[in-house]
Formats: C-alpha cells, structure tokens, sequence
C-alpha cells in the first residue's frame, strides 16, 4: 500500500495541560502522518470529538474522567457555583414581598438550568 492511500491513525490525549492529537500512517510500520485535509465519517467525528472532550477535561482539571467520578466532579463544581447564587438571589427575592414562592422557584430552577446547560 501508498503512503498516499494507507489509513491515518489518530492518538489522543491529555499531555501537561493540552490536547494532544498525534497522526499516524501504517506504511510498513507507524510513521508521522502530515495531514493537510482529514475526511472523517460522522460516527467516527462523534467518537473523536467525545474523546477529545474527555481529554480536555482532563488536561483542565487533571483528573481523567471515568464514568461515575466525572459525573461527581462534575455536580460538585456545579454545586460549589450555584450554591452562592442562589444565596444572593434568595436574599434579594425574599425583599420583594409580592413574589410568590412558585415565582422564586421558577428563578431559582431557570438559574440551575441556564448554568447546567
């Protein structure tokens, strides 16, 4: 097989704080690959771009996510941001005595869902 038509090999992963993507073609053994275009099928991109996402968690915040920690890594930076706005919030909406405790629910649900999505 061509250089020009053996397949790319794509390795990635966290390294001192970066993503790393390394390219490789199989030509009789690994060698670098110098992509200029990458044509990628869009189930593949998927995967790719979810494990370049775990990379990235991991190079900002140097814990490699695995399934039930990230998920709890995850709750409690949320937990640890919302926890102070909501405590500025409840103390400005309770001055206004017209609003409604469905109203102050409603802010304190919309506030939770903007920061989570």
């Amino acid at each position: 097989m061509s250089e020009h038509n053996a397949p790319v090999y794509v390795r990635l992963g966290a390294d001192e704080g970066q993503v790393r993507l390394m390219f490789s073609k199989d030509v009789g053994g690994l060698k670098p690959a110098n992509i200029s275009q990458w044509v990628i099928d869009p189930k593949e991109c998927l995967q790719i771009s979810e494990a370049m996402a775990t990379a990235a968690f991991e190079a900002d915040t140097s814990i490699k996510p695995v399934g039930p920690a990230l998920k709890a890594t995850l709750v409690e930076n949320h937990r640890m941001k919302l926890t102070s706005r909501f405590a500025l919030m409840l103390a400005t909406m309770r001055q206004d005595k017209q609003m409604t405790n469905g109203q102050i629910a409603q802010r304190l649900v919309d506030a939770a869902l903007q920061e989570v999505f």
